[in-house]
C-alpha cells in the first residue's frame, strides 16, 4: 500500500482494545523486482523498521520474525535476474513438496526471509 503508516493507523482505530494485528508483508528491498511490480508491491520491509512503524501507530509489538528463507532464492532468481512476472508453477510446486522439511528450519528465528511477520496488540488503555 502506498501509505503504510496511514493503513496501520486505520487498523489501530478499527481494533478493539486488546485486539491483535497480524501483519505479513514482503521482506528485503534487495529482493524487489519484476514479480513485486507485477503484483502491486510498493516496497519490501526489514524487521526492525517495520516493528518501529507498527509501534509508532500505537500498537505494542508482541513478536516479529522473518519467514520463508528458502523462498528468497527463487524470488531473487525469478524477479531480479530472470525478470519474470510470476514464480513458475513447477518451482512453487517444488517448494510445496519440500515444505514439511523446510518448516523445521522455519521454527528457529531466521536472520532474513521472503516475508516479515509482525504480531502486535492494541493496548487496553
Amino acid at each position: 500500500l502506498p501509505d503504510d503508516a496511514r493503513v496501520l493507523r486505520h487498523f489501530f482505530r478499527l481494533l478493539r482494545p486488546g485486539g491483535k494485528l497480524i501483519l505479513l508483508v514482503p521482506a528485503n528491498m534487495w529482493l524487489y523486482g519484476s514479480i513485486d511490480k507485477a503484483i502491486g508491491h510498493y516496497r519490501r520491509y526489514t524487521l526492525e523498521p517495520l516493528e518501529k512503524l507498527v509501534a509508532t501507530t500505537g500498537f505494542r509489538v508482541l513478536e516479529g520474525r522473518y519467514l520463508n528463507l528458502i523462498g528468497t532464492i527463487g524470488w531473487y532468481l525469478n524477479g531480479r535476474i530472470l525478470r519474470r512476472r510470476a514464480v513458475p508453477r513447477g518451482q512453487a510446486a517444488l517448494l510445496n513438496a519440500i515444505w514439511p522439511i523446510v518448516r523445521q528450519v522455519e521454527r528457529v528465528n531466521l536472520p532474513t526471509g521472503l516475508s516479515c511477520l509482525v504480531i502486535a496488540e492494541k493496548p487496553l488503555h
